[in-house]
């Protein structure tokens, strides 16, 4: 018995049945003109890193109200020798139209 598999079809139910028969033709789109955009050009520019320090020394210019704030936080953990050690660092910055508040709290256990 011949089970020869059309369409990707993997049984004989749907494998054996007569595939319809399609005249080629031109498509209509290729006669159409595609639009142009007129798409304006911009400068290119670079972002610069928003970090902690530019947020601290960041004075407004007159006329300019800035809120910018920023918090880093870092953790270790270690196991030597069955003598555990960890830590914790957490620090905010916060700058209120030239204001500025720092706050760090540092959390450790273990030997130092």
């Amino acid at each position: 018995m011949d089970y020869t598999v059309r369409n990707q079809c993997q049984t004989k139910q749907f494998a054996d049945f007569q595939q319809p028969e399609f005249e080629e033709f031109d498509f209509i789109h290729d006669n159409i003109k595609k639009p142009d955009f007129n798409i304006p050009k911009f400068d290119s520019f670079t972002f610069k890193p928003l970090d902690m320090e530019r947020i601290k020394s960041y004075v407004p210019e007159s006329n300019e109200k800035f809120k910018g704030s920023g918090y880093t936080y870092n953790s270790y953990s270690s196991n030597l020798n069955g003598v555990k050690k960890g830590g914790a660092t957490f620090a905010t910055v916060n700058n209120d139209n030239g204001k500025v508040v720092e706050k760090q709290i540092d959390l450790h256990n273990g030997p130092h």
